[in-house]
């Protein structure tokens, strides 16, 4: 009777082997998965955007549903990492007639347009905020981004000339009146003239007489 050779693998062994190798695969996969960035697929109602100069100038919040809090505590909706945003800061929330803010006592307040808030105020258009210290701009969804104004579109615009105002014709200057005449010598003989003719008469007279 042939031995068994003791060098062979034992199939249960191998088996044993494999399910480990397995487990551990699934497991890889799982923690990979958890690691990966969730795609929220929930619709986008607005965006918060820090304006502020520094590191988190840019940065983006989205907002997904119609009630978010904001705050420096991780249990918020928005986590603003800033030391002058309070844990719970205050509210933001969608209702049938548009976007409301709300402070919930926060200790550096909440502004709208540079004004702090003393009761809830509608968001209109899309103001600036300011949380503490961290000024963002806020835009709902259906506010279109500004763009920016460019002069270069205006300057190579086509002139449509015939809608352009017609131009009355300049009014002829007024011709130039010809100096005036040098007064008429008045009529007549100037006074030494007569004395003149006068005395040459008395002195034909006396040579006649002579």
């Amino acid at each position: 009777m042939a031995k068994a050779d003791p060098a062979a693998p034992k199939p249960v062994a191998a088996s044993a082997k494999a399910d480990a190798a397995s487990v551990k695969a699934d497991a890889l996969s799982a923690k990979a998965d958890a690691t990966a960035p969730k795609i929220d697929t929930r619709p986008l109602l607005a965006v918060l955007e820090i304006i502020n100069e520094g590191v988190s100038r840019g940065q983006r919040f989205e907002v997904r549903v119609p009630l978010v809090h904001v705050g420096r505590g991780a249990h918020n909706d928005i986590v603003i990492d800033d030391d002058s945003v309070s844990d719970t800061h205050a509210k933001l929330q969608r209702r049938e007639d548009g976007w409301f803010l709300v402070d919930l006592g926060s200790t550096n307040g909440t502004y709208v347009g540079g004004s702090r808030l003393t009761s809830e105020r509608r968001l209109d258009g899309a103001p600036d905020v300011r949380f503490g210290g961290v000024k963002l701009t806020f835009r709902p969804a259906d506010t279109p981004t500004p763009a920016a104004k460019s002069t270069r579109a205006i300057a190579t615009m086509p002139i449509d000339r015939t809608k352009l105002p017609k131009r009355e014709p300049k009014a002829a200057a007024p011709a130039r009146s010809a100096p005036a005449e040098a007064p008429a010598a008045r009529r007549g003989m100037s006074p030494w003239i007569w004395i003149a003719i006068l005395v040459a008469a008395v002195v034909v007279i006396y040579l006649l007489k002579s």
